[in-house]
């Protein structure tokens, strides 16, 4: 025994007036950490609501690699976001540890409004634009014919 060191009982069981033991992760022992945690759902839908077509959802669920390719593509041009939108706002989309989003049960009501209200009014946006065009088409076709 070192005169430094306090004596050291070996025999001695422990108590409840023992201070509590610390354990210092090793080698096979994992910590908790925030990334274990099941991401939000809240924070994923409004991510891909406000910016889906840059693939923050993507990224913010672990979907790294999807999220370069969403960020590339403008979302697909905008129906990649908008797919990704709907399957959120139903529940289909999971982190990348395939955990389900916590908070999703509390909040799917509302969401569910808000994301039929995107779907119509971006539904809405593209079939006017899709009329446009063959409206667009016919008068030139008529134009050109005359």
């Amino acid at each position: 025994m070192q005169p430094d060191q306090p004596h050291q009982n070996h025999n001695h069981l422990p108590s409840s007036n023992d201070p509590p033991l610390q354990t210092i992760p090793g080698p096979g022992i994992q910590q908790a950490s925030a990334a274990d945690e099941p991401k939000d759902f809240v924070m994923a839908f409004l991510l891909s609501w406000l910016l889906g077509v840059v693939g923050a959802d993507r990224f913010y669920l672990g979907y790294t690699g999807l999220g370069i390719a969403k960020l590339l593509t403008f979302g697909g041009l905008g129906l990649w976001a908008y797919i990704d939108v709907a399957l959120l706002s139903f529940g289909k989309m999971r982190d990348k540890r395939n955990v389900p989003l916590r908070g999703y049960e509390s909040n799917k009501s509302w969401v569910r409004i808000l994301a039929i209200l995107h779907l119509l009014f971006f539904g809405l946006i593209i079939l006017s634009l899709i009329l446009t065009y063959v409206a667009g088409s016919v008068l030139r076709h008529r134009a050109f014919t005359n």
